[in-house]
């Protein structure tokens, strides 16, 4: 998690961020707090392998979500699946809530598979 900051590029996404992550990072259990502009977000890894990372997401302690990532190697390719779930506890805004958080997650996984796949693309060149 101390790397997800940098990957995420959560900075271009809020103007006012506070980052805070806990230490060991990289192990079950670990999580990163998020201030933002408008929410408070809590990331927590809760099942991790070679190839599989699930993750939970709590919005302003109260919206909860489920993530999922995992690689799949064929021969000479590599395919990373995400997914997204959760419930919105909000009556009134709880449709706007969901777009709004539907929308942001997938700008943020898009910039950060594409952040990743320059850095994998720039190490390799150098290793050339």
């Amino acid at each position: 998690m101390k790397h997800w900051p940098q990957l995420m590029a959560w900075d271009k996404f809020s103007s006012k961020l506070s980052i805070d992550i806990s230490s060991p990072s990289n192990t079950l259990g670990a999580n990163v707090f998020l201030q933002t502009s408008s929410a408070n977000i809590e990331v927590t890894i809760t099942e991790v392998s070679q190839s599989h990372l699930q993750y939970s997401i709590l919005v302003n302690n109260e919206h909860a979500l489920l993530g999922n990532v995992s690689l799949i190697h064929n021969e000479h390719t590599l395919t990373i699946n995400h997914s997204l779930t959760g419930t919105i506890h909000s009556t009134v805004s709880g449709g706007v809530i969901v777009l709004y958080i539907r929308s942001m997650a997938d700008k943020m996984f898009t910039s950060s598979v594409n952040n990743l796949r320059s850095h994998i693309q720039l190490a390799d060149k150098d290793m050339q």
